[in-house]
C-alpha cells in the first residue's frame, strides 16, 4: 500500500534514533520475572535531537529532562520515559494523535488541489484524483505532526506530559488486543521495602518512585539518608493468587550472591563512596582542561554524555570561547589496598577553539 510504505518511511527515519544497543539476560535463575540489561545506562535525548529549536529542553538543565521530583541526593530526578509512564492530560496529544493529524492534513490539501480536477456539474466539481491507496504521505508530513504534538504537549508550567507523546487510558483510535488491558492494574507510588545486605551488613529501603503495572519489575537505586549508603535492587508487582491485588515485592538474592560474587546480587546496600560520582566532582577536559560542563549523579558503570557550557568554557588566556563534548563514565578506582571510591573518567572527547 502506497500510503503506508510512506510513513513507514518516515518512522523508519526517526526510530533509528531511538535504538539504543542493549542485551537482556535472565539475571536471577531463581526467578524468571527479573531480568538485568548488562550494559551501562547512556543518557540521551532521542528522538528530540531531531528538531533542533526544542533540542534543549531535552537535554541536561532542560525543563523535560526531569520528571519533576527531587530525588534523595537533592538534585532533580531524571525522567526515564522508558520505565516511567507518562500519562496524558485531558488536551495532550498521543502518537496516534499525530498520524491522524498527518494523515488529515495531506488528505485535505490533496482533496483542495483536486477539487478543480474532477467531473463539474453545473457549478459544482465531482470527484477526486487519488484514494487512500494513492494519496500518501511524505516522511516530512509526519515529522511535522509529530513535532507539533510534542510542542503542543510542552506547553504549560508544569506540563502533564513533559514534552512527551503520552498514554492515553481511553483511546477510541486504539483496539486494545487483549480485553481489559487498559485499564490494567498497578502497584501504587510511595511504597517502601527494607532489607538488610548480608555482605555489608548495612540496613536499605528501597521505595517505588512511579506507578508500576502488574507483571512488571524496576530496577531501583536511592542513596539513604541515615547511613551514607545506597540501596539497589529490583521492586515487583505482582498479583496475589488468592485475591487478584497488586501486591509490591522485593526480589531476593540468589545463592551466588557474596561479598567475591556481588555482581549477581539482585539487591545490595553499599557504602556510597564507592558507587556514586557527584556533579560537583566531574572534570574538565580538551586543551590545558579549557571546556567545562554541568553534570548529574551517576554511578558506577554509567556514561553520562555531557556538552560544553559557554559560561564555563570561556578563557581569555587561551584566546576566548571554547566548545565541545565528552563521554564521561563512572568507574571505581582503588587508591591504595581496600581503598576505593568512585572517580570520574573522560571516556572520549572534543574540545576546540571558537573562531
Amino acid at each position: 500500500m502506497h500510503f503506508i510504505s510512506k510513513i513507514s518511511l518516515g518512522l523508519i527515519c526517526i526510530t533509528t534514533q531511538l535504538a539504543l544497543a542493549a542485551t537482556a539476560n535472565t539475571y536471577y535463575t531463581g526467578d524468571s520475572r527479573v531480568t538485568k540489561n548488562t550494559d551501562s545506562k547512556m543518557y540521551s535525548a532521542a528522538l528530540h535531537n531531531s528538531f533542533p529549536s526544542i533540542k534543549s529542553e531535552y537535554e541536561e538543565n532542560g525543563k523535560f529532562y526531569y520528571n519533576g521530583k527531587i530525588n534523595s541526593f537533592g538534585f532533580q530526578d531524571v525522567l526515564n520515559s522508558k520505565q516511567e509512564i507518562v500519562f496524558c492530560d485531558s488536551n495532550d496529544r498521543n502518537f496516534s494523535d499525530a498520524v491522524s493529524d498527518a494523515s488529515s492534513t495531506h488528505a485535505a490539501s490533496y482533496a483542495k488541489s483536486y477539487q478543480s480536477s474532477g467531473v463539474k456539474q453545473g457549478s459544482q466539481y465531482y470527484g477526486i484524483a487519488d484514494s487512500a491507496t494513492t494519496i500518501g504521505m511524505s516522511p516530512e508530513a509526519m515529522v511535522d505532526s509529530i513535532k507539533s504534538a510534542l510542542v503542543h504537549n510542552g506547553v504549560g508550567v508544569t506540563p502533564e506530559s513533559k514534552g512527551r507523546f503520552c498514554y492515553k487510558r481511553t483511546d477510541e483510535k486504539v483496539d486494545y488486543r487483549n480485553s481489559g488491558s487498559v485499564d490494567a492494574i498497578y502497584c501504587n507510588a510511595d511504597q517502601e521495602k527494607e532489607y538488610v545486605d548480608p555482605v555489608s551488613g548495612y540496613s536499605c529501603k528501597l521505595k517505588l518512585d512511579v506507578p508500576l503495572k502488574v507483571g512488571q519489575t524496576k530496577f531501583i537505586r536511592q542513596l539513604q539518608s541515615e547511613n551514607i549508603t545506597i540501596a539497589q535492587g529490583f521492586l515487583g508487582c505482582y498479583s496475589n493468587p488468592s485475591s487478584g491485588s497488586p501486591e509490591l515485592e522485593l526480589i531476593d538474592n540468589p545463592s551466588t550472591c557474596s561479598a567475591s560474587n556481588r555482581a549477581d546480587c539482585n539487591r545490595t546496600c553499599d557504602w556510597a563512596d564507592e558507587v556514586v560520582c557527584n556533579p560537583s566532582d566531574m572534570p574538565r577536559w580538551g586543551p590545558a582542561n579549557a571546556c567545562g560542563g554541568y553534570g548529574t549523579v551517576i554511578f558506577k558503570g554509567d556514561f553520562l554524555s555531557v556538552e560544553s557550557s559557554s559560561t564555563l568554557s570561556y578563557d581569555a588566556g587561551l584566546g576566548g570561547l571554547f566548545k565541545g563534548e565528552a563521554t564521561m563514565q563512572c568507574v571505581v578506582v582503588e587508591h591504595s589496598p581496600g581503598v576505593r571510591s568512585a572517580s570520574w573518567a573522560v571516556v572520549d572527547s572534543t574540545c576546540t577553539l571558537q573562531p
